[in-house]
């Protein structure tokens, strides 16, 4: 074969070998990013449950709990520490999602300038804190290449474990520091009772969207829990409820679901 012949075939496989090997360059540099995003959302999923755990029990101390004060201190060194650690990483970030982080770090900042802040207050600045970590996570995949993942079955998996997951954690958050507020005061006012029942309704919606592939052992203990929350409005004895009895059933369920989205993730991380 004479080397006219030989030359443009070696040119070609030298060819085809660079296409491999710049597909193979980008399917790697694709999963390693895929994998620094879970990392990210993991830490990002954890600020979001401490921050829950914050606004029920600030909400306590300002209805007159005294003994959560140490507790509080701990949980808002917690806090500190992985709000520095994502700031830390902010240029790995695009810049809708660093401004929803940097709004959720002022809101913090606010909260700790004015500790003595009525109740509802407190609820409302920890809710939008919340709101824009919530933001964070969707946008955090979305920009690491996680929801656009060529399988569907991961797609849907992201899908339940950054958006409909954490959201329905929220609502039961903002109904343990309802819950509390109504405990404390012993009473339930006409607009505590209507927030709550939206709450509720949020939830059951939530739980209709998830799969059936999902815990159903921890989803089926969430609707008791919701069931019984509102039995107790519609016969009007939520306000004698035991606020300790009620902030520690409603951490069990946010624990549950938290352990949901945090063992899906890990499991995520490791398919991508």
């Amino acid at each position: 074969m004479s080397s006219a012949i030989l030359l443009p075939i070696g040119v070609c496989i030298v060819l085809m070998l660079l296409a491999f090997l710049r597909i193979w360059q980008t399917t790697r540099k694709t999963q390693q990013q895929r994998r620094t995003g879970v990392a990210l959302l993991l830490t990002l999923i954890e600020l979001i449950k401490l921050s829950q755990q914050h606004r029920g029990m600030h909400s306590g101390l300002l209805n007159g709990q005294i003994s959560l004060r140490p507790k509080l201190k701990e949980l808002e060194q917690q806090i500190d520490s992985l709000q520095q650690g994502l700031y830390q990483q902010r240029h790995s970030l695009n810049q809708r999602t660093y401004a929803y982080l940097q709004s959720a770090i002022t809101r913090w900042q606010k909260i700790m300038q004015q500790p003595a802040m009525e109740a509802s207050v407190s609820f409302q600045q920890h809710s939008g804190l919340i709101a824009r970590l919530l933001d964070s996570l969707w946008d955090i995949a979305d920009d690491f290449s996680i929801t656009t993942h060529s399988n569907p079955k991961i797609q849907q998996q992201t899908q339940i474990l950054v958006r409909t997951l954490p959201v329905l954690s929220e609502s039961i958050g903002q109904i343990r520091a309802l819950t509390m507020q109504v405990a404390n005061s012993e009473r339930c006012t006409p607009d505590k009772k209507l927030q709550l029942l939206f709450t509720l309704s949020k939830i059951d919606a939530d739980i209709q969207l998830i799969s059936s592939d999902t815990s159903t052992d921890a989803l089926e203990k969430v609707t008791i829990f919701t069931c019984d929350i509102r039995q107790s409005i519609e016969q009007d004895t939520l306000s004698q409820q035991n606020p300790d009895v009620v902030f520690q059933r409603a951490t069990e369920n946010i624990d549950r679901i938290f352990q949901l989205i945090t063992q899906g993730l890990t499991a995520l991380q490791q398919r991508l």
